[in-house]
């Protein structure tokens, strides 16, 4: 279950921006937002398990999305504010052929995380981020490489502290990252 600040008397909270860091060493934020303001926010690693690699024969391993536990983090928060008020932000898997056996695992984790938004009834309001668009927006120019997990950790600590933790042991915060974009995003919309 995610770890969550949340101020005392909040009972109706107007949206939800979720942000998942694609992958099965990802991340999932979730930003409760009334008025324009961050009234609650939570975060935490991906849920996942291991399971025999379908595709080899032998003991060989593959990570999975456990899809119950993601759908019930999306319905909890359709639950608070209501299905027609979550925003969800998925990070594009990765696509590149070089690197086979990540791209594979990153379709698998994307696609596991597509269904479990539309069994928890949350699928109208997805929206797929490139990284480069999140990370043009809200880290340094200038980052590349391994500086950028640094900098999105860096970034979280400062726009959202009550995690610090989480974040340096996870050694970054693109989930927390992409939920604030998409938070961004829709109330840009919302002010044309």
């Amino acid at each position: 279950m995610p770890r969550t600040k949340t101020p005392e008397g909040i009972a109706d909270l107007g949206h939800c921006y979720i942000g998942f860091d694609n992958g099965v060493t990802g991340t999932i934020a979730r930003l409760f937002v009334v008025n324009g303001e961050v009234v609650r926010y939570d975060f935490q690693k991906t849920p996942v398990y291991k399971e025999v690699n379908y595709q080899v024969c032998g003991t060989k391993k593959i990570t999975r999305i456990r899809v119950p536990v993601v759908m019930g983090i999306l319905k909890d928060a359709a639950a608070v504010v209501g299905p027609q008020r979550v925003f969800v932000g998925i990070e594009n898997p990765l696509t590149s052929i070089a690197r086979i056996i990540a791209m594979l695992s990153s379709q698998r984790a994307h696609e596991a995380t597509l269904i479990a938004t539309e069994y928890a009834g949350v699928r109208d309001h997805v929206q797929f981020v490139p990284a480069v668009r999140w990370q043009k927006q809200l880290l340094p120019a200038g980052c590349k490489g391994d500086a950028l997990k640094e900098a999105s950790m860096e970034w979280a600590i400062d726009k959202y502290p009550d995690f610090e933790t989480l974040y340096r042991k996870h050694k970054d915060a693109d989930g927390m990252a992409i939920a604030h974009y998409i938070k961004r995003q829709h109330e840009r919309k919302k002010a044309l």
